[in-house]
């Protein structure tokens, strides 16, 4: 697919031609849609080279050319590379942005396949991934790439829909939002590759070894992986249970309230937590849920708590005793009589005087 314009630039948002109030309702709408987990995950950056840092450009060793990411993230930015293989590395000449940008140049692409620059990155925790670059070549540099695809550097397939045909321009040689493959999602490093297809040169002819290559702006994008967040009412007799939620990696989810009014006869709701039994951990109504994983959290029930008085039940009767603590559903002995009622023997508790 080959498009002219900066990808970065088709995503950008035109929010001065809305009108302010939209722009409170959707703001509105957003957050109640982020804090109920609806809203999907956004695209990130996870990988970027655009050989805008000078300090790189200068350390770079021509005859062993590697250069560091210059965005992306934390795993990957100034720790993964981009290398030249079989070519030779020439300089840092002017990038797809024209005069005062720079990209990588090369040349001595000699005949064969087996010539291309690579880069090796992390996708940890990112899934649904997308490559963009750009390519220019001179009319002697080659004309015909693709990308391929490793998880060990070794053994490569191609990704699909990625063949690049250069020009002595930056508008041809072009690849955006290219979906790369479900087996390169959540892994601590993965490669990719621009690999020379045929001897064929940009105008035609054959490569030449002065015939130049040189590519810029590559970027992976992927969206954060995301877990379900699912409720239980966990023994109730009434209500309902939330909707599930949506948590992205990374990101602090804010758990449901009681929505539903859940009850259970003779216990208090008092939050959810991690375990059925309320041996987990126990978060608050609308807490804030870092954990990176599926989760089901349990309705917590509290038993509801009684206080039983004990009456001498006559004027003559003598002797004290305290209120009695019970909690629902879990039988206890009664106190032990400490009154006394001269003539009279005690024979039990009963509810009516």
């Amino acid at each position: 697919m080959v498009k002219s314009e900066d990808s970065r630039k088709n995503r950008k948002i035109p929010i001065n031609k809305l009108k302010s109030f939209s722009l409170i309702l959707i703001a509105v709408l957003f957050l109640i849609f982020y804090a109920t987990g609806i809203v999907s995950a956004e695209q990130a950056l996870i990988v970027g080279f655009d050989f805008e840092d000078a300090a790189k450009r200068n350390a770079t060793d021509p005859t062993d050319f590697f250069y560091t990411a210059d965005e992306g993230i934390p795993e990957n930015k100034d720790v993964s590379e981009i290398r030249l293989y079989g070519a030779s590395f020439t300089a840092f000449v002017v990038g797809s942005g024209g005069s005062g940008t720079n990209a990588p140049n090369s040349n001595n692409w000699p005949s064969g396949d087996d010539y291309y620059w690579y880069i090796s990155f992390s996708t940890n925790n990112y899934r649904d991934l997308t490559l963009s670059s750009k390519q220019r070549g001179s009319n002697t540099g080659p004309r015909d790439f693709k990308v391929q695809w490793s998880l060990d550097g070794s053994d490569w397939e191609d990704v699909a829909g990625s063949e690049i045909m250069v020009a002595n321009n930056f508008t041809s040689g072009v690849i955006e939002d290219v979906s790369l493959p479900i087996e390169m999602e959540n892994q601590d490093t993965v490669y990719l590759r621009w690999i020379k297809t045929s001897n064929t040169s940009v105008n035609g002819g054959t490569v030449g070894s002065a015939g130049t290559n040189r590519i810029d702006d590559i970027r992976v994008d992927g969206e954060p992986l995301t877990y379900t967040i699912e409720y239980s009412g966990n023994g109730e007799t009434g209500g309902t249970v939330p909707e599930n939620q949506t948590k992205n990696h990374g990101v602090a989810l804010v758990l449901h309230s009681n929505t539903g009014s859940l009850v259970k006869t003779g216990y208090a709701f008092t939050g959810w937590n991690t375990a059925a039994d309320g041996t987990g951990t126990l978060y608050a109504e609308g807490g804030s849920f870092t954990e990176d994983a599926d989760t089901t959290l349990y309705a917590h029930w509290t038993p509801i708590s009684y206080n039983v008085r004990f009456d001498k039940n006559h004027d003559n009767a003598v002797g004290t005793m305290a209120d009695q603590t019970f909690e629902y559903d879990a039988p206890q002995n009664l106190t032990m009589n400490a009154f006394s009622l001269l003539g009279h023997s005690f024979s039990g508790w009963t509810t009516p005087a």
